[in-house]
C-alpha cells in the first residue's frame, strides 16, 4: 500500500468542507451582486431623472406653460435622447435588456421648483 496517497476519508473530509464553505459564501455573493445591481439601476434613474431636468432648463417656457395646462410635463426616454441628453441603448443591468424609449419622466412644480419623477418599472 502506498503511503503518499489520499484515503477516502480525507478526500470526503475536503469535499464536505468544500460544500460547507460554498454553502455559506454563495448566498452572500448573490446578494453582493444583487445589492451592485440595484446601485447601477438606481444612478440609471438618477441619470435619466438629471436628462429631464437639463431639457427643463433648455425648455422651461415649453414645460411651464404645459405645466400650467395639464399640472404636469411628460418627456420620453426618446424625446431626451433626440436631444442629446441621453445616450441610447440604456441597459437595465437585472435583466440584461434595454430600458424601453417609450418610458416617461413627470416633471411638476411645486413652490417653484420641479420634481422630476421616472416612471419605469425597472429599478422598482
Amino acid at each position: 500500500m502506498k503511503k503518499n496517497a489520499f484515503t477516502l476519508i480525507e478526500v470526503m473530509i475536503v469535499v464536505f468542507l468544500l460544500g460547507l464553505v460554498a454553502v455559506f459564501i454563495v448566498p452572500k455573493i448573490n446578494s453582493i451582486i444583487n445589492e451592485n445591481k440595484l446601485k447601477i439601476c438606481n444612478d440609471i434613474v438618477k441619470t435619466i431623472e438629471d436628462a429631464a431636468e437639463n431639457y427643463t432648463y433648455k425648455n422651461t417656457n415649453i414645460v411651464d406653460e404645459e405645466i400650467d395646462i395639464n399640472g404636469k410635463y411628460e418627456i420620453t426616454i426618446l424625446k431626451l435622447q433626440q436631444s442629446g441628453l441621453l445616450d441610447t441603448n440604456i441597459i437595465e443591468p437585472f435583466h440584461n435588456s434595454e430600458i424601453s424609449t417609450s418610458n416617461i419622466v413627470i416633471i411638476t412644480k411645486v413652490d417653484n421648483q420641479y420634481i422630476y419623477e421616472y416612471q419605469g418599472s425597472e429599478c422598482k
